[in-house]
């Protein structure tokens, strides 16, 4: 099942996106994996993104907390500037106009 999910809620499209495998993503479309799954939401502490080595305390409040996650491969591609991997899975039926919670769009990543 190429989209079963892992414990982040990513499947390997998301894998193939990320680390700039075409060929791999272009093979796991081609085999019916879907462009749209979202991972999971997670969330991580706010000081994980000032780069903070704090970033594994356990004791963080919900304000502390930045929610992160919900994004499809049309995310990861669009933010790497990667064109090749955004017009392969826009080809193959990803949502442009998908929206993360708070309105957000693979465009603005890009």
């Amino acid at each position: 099942d190429f989209d079963a999910k892992d414990d982040r809620g990513r499947t390997l499209l998301f894998y193939a996106v990320q680390r700039r495998q075409l060929s791999i993503a272009q093979f796991l479309l081609q085999h019916g994996a879907s462009p749209d799954i979202t991972e999971s939401d997670w969330e991580r502490p706010l000081l994980y993104d000032a780069g903070s080595p704090f970033e594994d305390c356990d004791y963080l409040s919900p304000s502390e907390m930045r929610r992160i996650g919900g994004q499809t491969p049309l995310f990861f591609a669009a933010g790497d500037g990667n064109d090749s991997m955004t017009r392969l899975l826009l080809d193959h039926g990803a949502n442009p106009d998908y929206q993360r919670e708070f309105g957000e769009r693979p465009i603005l990543w890009a």
